[in-house]
């Protein structure tokens, strides 16, 4: 959405706080702090709380103006975004690199048990092209503003007949417990759930992978079973959890992951800046 802006003359300053509510999410504002007209743009949240806290007279105006642009600017230097893009063959180099730590391999896919060299990742990556272009799947890098690769996720074994799908994220190491993972989550369910149409999607984790059992509990994944020692790594074998999440649950969960979860940092979908395709979302 634009930027827009409602400036008022000085005589007029009484009608911010009337007009204020009703003004959309994400809107600025501009607040007039003296009579020569110099102005600053607060967001609307924050002028609310900076003016309940300073009082509604002129002088707690200048304070809360003050004192919530201070606030906006702090938010603005921990902002960080990232975006989400379908995955392309040239991403090859990238995923190559995180083919190379066993670690991440062993317990992020159950098909790999050794590292894969760059002509085996070329070859993965274009099947996974290929079988997007048969609707079997869809594949999707995140990136951080400047270019760097962070992590991918996907919808595999799309099953338009039944509604299904099955969701693998993977995070690089330098990026875990940045928030982004979780968001990347949100946004291939969202997909899955509103332009797909389906209505269940489904994933497997080993049972000691205790950051995908967290992650995944509290998108509002249901246990379904376990796979008795059916993971083999680390010359023994680890049990496997089935989880699913319904269309109907996601909504339940949606609501207050969304509220929960710090606006400071943003996964976009596609090059631009979107309110409905951006976690947190702004429905």
């Amino acid at each position: 959405m634009p930027l827009e802006t409602f400036k008022y003359s000085c005589k007029h300053a009484i009608w911010i706080d009337t007009w204020i509510g009703l003004l959309q999410p994400g809107l600025r504002v501009c607040v007039p702090v003296c009579c020569v007209g110099v102005w600053y743009s607060l967001e609307p949240h924050i002028f609310h709380d900076m003016v309940a806290r300073h009082g509604t007279g002129n002088r707690g105006k200048r304070m809360a103006v003050k004192r919530g642009r201070r606030q906006q600017q702090s938010t603005s230097k921990n902002q960080r975004c990232f975006r989400m893009r379908p995955i392309e063959v040239s991403d090859a180099d990238v995923v190559a690199d995180w083919y190379q730590q066993i670690e991440d391999v062993s317990i992020f896919d159950r098909q790999v048990p050794l590292p894969i060299n760059h002509a085996e990742v070329v070859a993965l990556i274009k099947s996974l092209v290929a079988d997007q272009e048969k609707e079997k799947c869809r594949w999707f890098l995140t990136e951080t503003k400047e270019g760097t690769a962070v992590g991918m996720a996907g919808l595999e074994s799309i099953n338009m007949l039944h509604g299904h799908a099955i969701l693998p994220v993977f995070i690089a190491g330098p990026w875990r417990r940045s928030g982004v993972g979780i968001r990347m989550a949100c946004m291939m369910i969202d997909l899955a759930f509103k332009q797909l149409r389906l209505h269940r999607v489904a994933t497997v984790y080993r049972t000691d992978n205790a950051s995908s059992d967290a992650l995944l509990t509290r998108l509002g994944f249901k246990q379904e079973g376990i796979s008795r020692r059916s993971w083999f790594s680390h010359g023994q074998y680890f049990d496997m959890m089935n989880v699913g999440l319904l269309v109907d649950e996601w909504e339940q969960a949606r609501v207050k992951i969304r509220a929960e979860l710090d606006p400071a940092v943003t996964v976009d979908l596609g090059p631009g800046s979107s309110q409905i395709w951006s976690w947190p979302a702004q429905d």
